[in-house]
């Protein structure tokens, strides 16, 4: 298990920001694995031997890197070509093939001014794609694909030349138009962002600090149709206590992380496993 985030020992071993774990035993951490990167990593991607990481840094390896690198997952060797140096953090990638798509705050990336979302070539010095160019208001905190349909999360309240609160659905071809129709329009909360998401089928799981979404009011967290306008499922309410950070799916199972303490009529606290069929 490969382990980003703000720590300086993991798994009985001293590493900074990332880490190489053992899934098996207790968890220990690689004992030659060790990137080292001098501030935090927010985003992890594998794609075959290769290893992306995003994050809040200026070196990995030894090496100067802006936020955003490839090393060789196997020997740590780090990709001296692959470099489109972010001009700040990165906080989300999605694959496809030979394109990455990356959400953060940056403005450059890639050769090209971005603002906050591109889509870079994993091939060559990881230039962005000169046409592709969704332009979000603010930060883009979560992505997931679908064919060519990209879902992002974040707090922008415009993107893809459409207004959109939060959530918006995205061509991967041609400019990365914001979908005319869909449109689940987040609202509330303190800071009533989306900070999570998680395909499975038609439905996407989204999670963050909103109190409405896709029509219907949903404290954090909520479960939407990927047609027509993005409407919540009408049943579907776990009603997290606080906001949801993080989710993961496996087969019936959502794994979800936050900042609650009662989520699906019972009182846990940060972390819990919901049904799907909830």
């Amino acid at each position: 298990m490969y382990v980003g985030g703000g720590f300086g020992s993991i798994g009985g071993l001293n590493r900074n920001n990332i880490a190489k774990l053992s899934t098996t035993g207790t968890g220990t951490a690689d004992a030659i694995w060790n990137p080292n990167t001098n501030f935090w990593v927010f985003t992890l991607a594998l794609s075959g031997t290769d290893l992306y990481v995003g994050g809040l840094f200026s070196a990995i390896d030894g090496i100067s890197r802006n936020n955003i690198a490839r090393i060789q997952k196997s020997n740590l060797e780090l990709d001296l070509t692959w470099n489109p140096n972010a001009n700040f953090q990165v906080l989300a990638f999605a694959l496809s093939g030979t394109d990455l798509y990356v959400g953060g705050s940056f403005t450059s990336i890639g050769g090209h001014s971005r603002n906050r979302i591109a889509k870079l070539s994993t091939t060559g010095a990881g230039e962005a794609d000169a046409t592709w160019n969704p332009n979000a208001s603010s930060f883009v905190q979560a992505l997931a694909l679908s064919g060519t349909d990209l879902y992002l999360g974040g707090a922008f309240t415009t993107i893809g030349g459409k207004s959109r609160n939060w959530i918006a659905k995205l061509s991967t071809t041609s400019t990365g138009a914001a979908d005319a129709t869909w449109n689940p329009n987040g609202s509330g909360g303190a800071f009533p962002w989306v900070y999570a998401l998680a395909l499975s089928g038609t439905d996407l799981y989204v999670g963050g600090e909103f109190i409405t979404i896709g029509g219907q009011s949903r404290n954090s967290i909520a479960k939407l149709s990927t047609t027509g306008a993005g409407a919540a499922d009408a049943t579907w309410n776990p009603n997290a206590s606080g906001p949801v950070f993080a989710l993961a799916l496996s087969g019936t199972d959502l794994y979800v992380g936050g900042d609650f303490i009662s989520i699906g009529g019972q009182s846990l606290s940060g972390f819990a496993l919901v049904d799907i069929g909830f």
